[in-house]
C-alpha cells in the first residue's frame, strides 16, 4: 500500500494504491487529507452503496427507465424498490450458487440469484410469491 498527493484542477488530491486479491492494481483518489489505509477503508465502505445503486439502476430494477420527475413519487418508488432488493437478497441467501470454474467465481451474486428466483416465483403464481414473502 502506498500513498501520494498531487495537484489537480488547482486543488490537492491524495492517492492510495494497493493490490486486489487477484493482484490487480487499485488506485483510489480522495480530496481528504487521510492516510492511505483510511482512504481505502472509506472507499470499501462506499462501495456497498455504489453496488446498491447499480442494482437499483441497471442490474435488476431499471429505476432510471421510469423517467419520473415528481419527488414524492420517486421516494415511494425507492421505498418499494428497497423492499424488492431486500426480498431478492434474502431469497438469494437461501440457495447455493453454482460456481463458474473457468472464472473461479460464483455464476451469480446472491442478489442476482434471489432476483431470478423471485421473478420465477412471480411468473408462476402471485399467491405463492406473496406467501413466500410473508412467511
Amino acid at each position: 500500500m502506498s500513498f501520494e498527493r498531487g495537484l489537480m484542477y488547482g486543488g490537492i488530491v491524495y492517492f492510495a494504491e494497493t493490490r486486489s486479491k487477484t493482484t490487480d492494481l487499485v488506485i483510489v483518489m480522495s480530496n481528504q487529507d487521510l492516510k492511505a489505509k483510511q482512504i481505502l477503508d472509506k472507499y470499501r465502505e462506499r462501495w456497498s452503496i455504489e453496488e446498491l445503486f447499480r442494482k437499483l439502476k441497471t442490474s435488476g430494477f431499471n429505476w432510471e427507465n421510469t423517467h419520473m420527475k415528481r419527488s414524492e413519487r420517486l421516494v415511494s418508488l425507492l421505498i418499494i424498490l428497497g423492499f424488492g432488493l431486500l426480498i431478492a437478497y434474502l431469497m438469494g441467501q437461501e440457495d447455493s450458487i453454482t460456481w463458474k470454474k473457468t472464472l473461479s467465481c460464483p455464476l451469480y451474486s446472491v442478489f442476482k440469484k434471489g432476483l431470478i428466483n423471485f421473478q420465477f416465483l412471480l411468473a408462476k403464481s402471485l399467491a405463492d410469491a406473496i406467501k413466500t414473502i410473508l412467511f
